[in-house]
């Protein structure tokens, strides 16, 4: 009894440090939407978002999983030197592929968002979206590096809290009045971000390129299976706020996307938590120290469940008061951000299912899992998004989060805790 609850003490002492970090990422957040919902129109914040959007999209193309995959091999080598580090080969394959296709957007974005769209002010922010992507990129990659090698409070830090609270300043002090203003802001924080991170990068790991082509396969090979996993990721929690672009103006889609940032507060407990337990799981399941891995998942889903039931009261509840904060038309997303907290209590109530089957070595079966849900996604939102707008994507991304978090538990169950397979 004594040893449980020294583990959980462990757990939380851990975790004590990213989850402040979180915390203080989380109130960054609002403030950051805050102040640029007061100083941009609805219309202009929801362009911003939706170029925030594709930002993702296409980072999440040129990054090809690297900045996940280098998480489990930073671990490794962490661990044991012996392993080597593949810090500086993922990041100049991610950043070569980076440059390639912004070029091809920064010709094409215009003509291609405009038809896609029917916004010809969402085409004219094209070239800032293809500058965009090689700091979003490269950022990812450095905090992936740090993850990787127990820094997760720096990779938190480098990767949230410090972009949001240096664009927050840059607003408070230029005070935009456009998107492409406030993306011009976004843009200087990361390259700061960047070029900190790599600095702190360059001290834990001298400089050295994987030529082994055995090596380099292997790194490809589970960035591979991982990039297609983040795309379909994307799909998942994206796709639905991108389609409801097409079909309604940009004003709403500001409205949706501040009630979908909302819901995603509640996460940010297990994105702190995973954070810091993510080498450990790489490490515990390589030992084969499953029974270990099992009690730590075991009180981290605890502290995460009792945290869900008390953030959900209190979105659902408060709801309209929160969005209220960001100006009266926010208000009419009520409901839409009342259906988004429910996909985020099952995402918090099964733990760390997902990253555990990352971690543990079960990228492909996380990958078909995830594909099925995108399929259910794109179903969903063809079917729902132009009958009922906004509601139809709150109600497709809820109902694709929460059954992939519940397929993930179910195949954490059936195959990490397999001790027979491991024989």
């Amino acid at each position: 009894m004594s040893e449980k609850i020294d583990s959980k003490k462990t757990l939380i002492r851990k975790s004590a440090l990213p989850l402040a970090i979180k915390i203080a990422t989380a109130a960054i957040s609002l403030l950051f939407n805050y102040s640029a919902t007061l100083h941009l129109t609805p219309h202009e914040f929801g362009l911003f978002s939706i170029v925030q959007l594709l930002i993702i999209v296409l980072a999440t193309t040129c990054k090809f999983g690297l900045d996940t995959a280098i998480i489990k091999r930073s671990a490794l080598w962490f661990k044991n030197n012996s392993h080597p580090n593949f810090y500086y080969t993922a990041l100049l394959v991610s950043l070569t592929i980076s440059l390639s296709i912004s070029w091809v957007f920064y010709l094409i974005g215009e003509s291609t968002l405009t038809y896609i769209f029917n916004k010809k002010d969402l085409g004219s922010l094209s070239s800032y979206i293809a500058i965009m992507i090689l700091p979003s990129v490269f950022l990812a990659i450095n905090s992936g590096m740090l993850r990787g090698v127990q820094q997760a409070s720096l990779s938190l830090i480098f990767s949230g809290l410090f972009t949001l609270s240096f664009s927050t300043v840059l607003i408070l002090i230029t005070s935009p009045t456009s998107a492409q203003a406030l993306i011009k802001l976004v843009f200087i924080s990361n390259c700061l971000a960047c070029t900190l991170s790599f600095f702190k990068c360059c001290r834990i790991e001298s400089f050295n390129l994987i030529t082994d082509k055995a090596q380099l396969k292997s790194l490809l090979n589970s960035g591979a299976s991982l990039w297609v996993v983040s795309l379909v990721a994307i799909t998942i929690q994206q796709f639905s706020t991108l389609f409801l672009a097409k079909h309604t103006d940009a004003s709403d889609v500001g409205v949706y996307y501040i009630a979908l940032k909302v819901s995603l507060l509640m996460p940010f407990f297990l994105v702190a938590i995973n954070a810091v337990n993510a080498p450990k799981f790489a490490q515990l399941y390589a030992n084969g120290e499953i029974q270990q891995l099992k009690s730590l998942v075991k009180n981290i889903q605890k502290l995460l469940i009792g945290i869900a039931i008390f953030s959900s009261v209190i979105a659902i509840t408060f709801a309209e008061f929160i969005l209220n904060i960001f100006g009266p038309t926010y208000s009419q997303g009520v409901v839409w951000l009342q259906v988004l907290v429910l996909g985020q209590f099952i995402n918090l109530s099964t733990g760390s299912a997902v990253n555990l089957l990352i971690m543990t070595g079960h990228e492909k079966l996380h990958r078909n899992n995830s594909l099925f849900i995108a399929i259910l996604t794109l179903a969903l939102a063809f079917i729902l998004i132009p009958e009922y707008k906004a509601l139809g994507a709150a109600i497709t991304t809820t109902i694709a989060i929460a059954s992939q978090n519940l397929l993930s538990y179910y195949f954490v169950n059936k195959k990490v805790y397999n001790t027979k397979a491991l024989r």
